[in-house]
C-alpha cells in the first residue's frame, strides 16, 4: 500500500475511489485496469494523456471526501 501524506500530516488513500472511477467508466474497454498506475499506462499509451489529468482532477478534488 502507497500511502500519501500531505503538508498538514494528513493521510489519504485514493485507491478505493480509482478503483471505483474504473469499475463505471471503463468496465468493458479494458480488464486490465485495476488501480490507479494500470489506468495512467493505459490512457496515456492511447494518446489520452489529457483525460488522465482531468480524471485525477475530478478525483483529488471531488471525491476527496
Amino acid at each position: 500500500m502507497i500511502i500519501g501524506v500531505d503538508l498538514d500530516n494528513t493521510i489519504i488513500n485514493y485507491d478505493s475511489i480509482f478503483r471505483k472511477k474504473i469499475k463505471i467508466e471503463f468496465k468493458h474497454k479494458e480488464k486490465k485496469l485495476v488501480d490507479k498506475i494500470s489506468l495512467k499506462k493505459y490512457l496515456i499509451k492511447n494518446n489520452r494523456a489529457n483525460e488522465w489529468k482531468l480524471i485525477q482532477s475530478e478525483i483529488y478534488s471531488k471525491y476527496i471526501f
